[in-house]
């Protein structure tokens, strides 16, 4: 999921266990990387390839992968990585980390290898469910973004005012940093050897963001400039510019657009027609190459189509969702606009699309508990755009981390 909503938390539940306990598979000794293995390596690491944002980046086929408690009763603060069967709908438990840690990333595939990022430990966890690698860091690590041969955690920074980008080499465990245009204001990873990014241009620097009233004063004329960003060579390519707070219209109203996503090599963008009061008179969805060129309207979005988010399926925009007005779902991939009555917000979310044409459920466990316990269910895509409300209860492993995170 690209963003999320204040209703969401409202979701937030914790689960308990389904399935008996399994044995944990054997663990290797830590790797701490030096600067010896760290030159010797570095020649042997493979070429940057596409960057994948952190939804896609759970999945691989029809596995799912995330992050769950272990035993509480054990006294210490350890994780297990989880794996779902979409086809099952079967949760197991594939490893449990060695040592408790305070913070757990989200598990990232790569090539057969799933990432987990504890403290400053990075476990490197073969799929089939081998023996687990691990590697000290110099420093904790997170990442928001990965490619073949590395980690990307893109952060904003207030001291600096701007997006920051630490890279991890994944063969050596070495961080560096990694420069980002000036007044970087949103960065994108979308399946591309360059990032997608929003740079605002200002005459003069804009104050921290921490400065309230003299950083609204001085972002009144800024320019957004939304382009492809080469993380190796600095390099910038504008794709479209617009006012901050947009374009004025001959009726005084102005309008916005916002970055959704990439699929099938074209940029999807929402633009909305604001009011003097930033109410939202109209809204869409219009996409263009990747260039800035052939510019297209795609749809209409309902009017109050404020509150918007976006699912991926195989590292591609799939689904844009409205979620002001009735829930409203636009599938990328069939061009259709789907009304969707049987799943409003107050009950339930949609958080995830699988691989094999599933959609991923997180339901209100007082309404839905005794038919889906935990709150957990999963249906046919196609069939829950139609209006079906036979879903598939999830047989989950023990505590989980909260919604949208199975």
């Amino acid at each position: 999921m690209k963003r999320t909503l204040l209703g969401l938390l409202t979701l937030a539940i914790c689960l308990s266990a389904c399935t008996p306990a399994t044995s944990d598979p054997p663990k290797e000794a830590p790797v701490t990387a030096t600067a010896e293995t760290a030159a010797t390596a570095k020649t042997e690491t493979p070429a940057a390839g596409c960057i994948r944002g952190d939804s896609g980046l759970q999945q691989d086929g029809a596995l799912r992968y995330s992050i769950g408690n272990a035993d509480p009763s054990e006294g210490e603060n350890r994780f297990r990585l989880l794996v779902l069967d979409c086809e099952t709908g079967r949760q197991s438990c594939l490893y449990t980390l060695d040592e408790p840690a305070q913070t757990v990333s989200d598990p990232f595939a790569v090539n057969g290898t799933v990432y987990v990022f504890a403290d400053q430990t990075m476990y490197q966890i073969p799929a089939d469910g081998g023996e687990a690698r691990k590697m000290t860091l110099p420093a904790p690590f997170y990442p928001t973004s990965m490619d073949e041969a590395a980690g990307y955690s893109f952060a904003f920074d207030t001291g600096v005012n701007n997006f920051c980008c630490t890279r991890l080499d994944l063969q050596t465990g070495e961080l560096s940093q990694m420069k980002l245009p000036a007044q970087t204001n949103r960065v994108w990873a979308v399946n591309q050897p360059r990032v997608f990014l929003c740079r605002l241009v200002t005459d003069a620097p804009l104050p921290s963001v921490d400065e309230g009233e003299l950083y609204g004063a001085a972002i009144q004329n800024a320019v957004c400039e939304y382009g492809w960003y080469d993380l190796n060579d600095g390099t910038f390519q504008k794709v479209a510019e617009e006012p901050y707070y947009g374009v004025v219209q001959p009726d005084g109203t102005k309008r916005r657009r916002e970055f959704e996503g990439m699929a099938d090599g074209r940029l999807y963008f929402v633009w909305r027609i604001l009011d003097g009061e930033s109410v939202t008179q109209r809204a869409g969805i219009e996409s263009c190459a990747p260039d800035g060129t052939d510019w297209q309207p795609v749809t209409d979005l309902p009017q109050s189509g404020d509150a918007v988010w976006t699912l991926e399926e195989k590292d591609e925009l799939r689904w844009i969702i409205s979620d002001s007005g009735g829930r409203w779902v636009y599938d990328v991939a069939d061009g259709q606009a789907y009304a969707v009555e049987t799943l409003p917000m107050s009950d339930g979310w949609v958080y995830g699309l699988t691989d094999n044409d599933r959609v991923l459920l997180g339901l209100d466990p007082v309404r839905y508990g005794d038919r889906y316990p935990g709150g957990f269910a999963m249906a046919d895509r196609k069939a829950f755009l139609e209006g079906s409300t036979d879903w598939m209860p999830l047989e989950l492993y023990g505590a989980q981390r909260g919604i949208g995170k199975i």
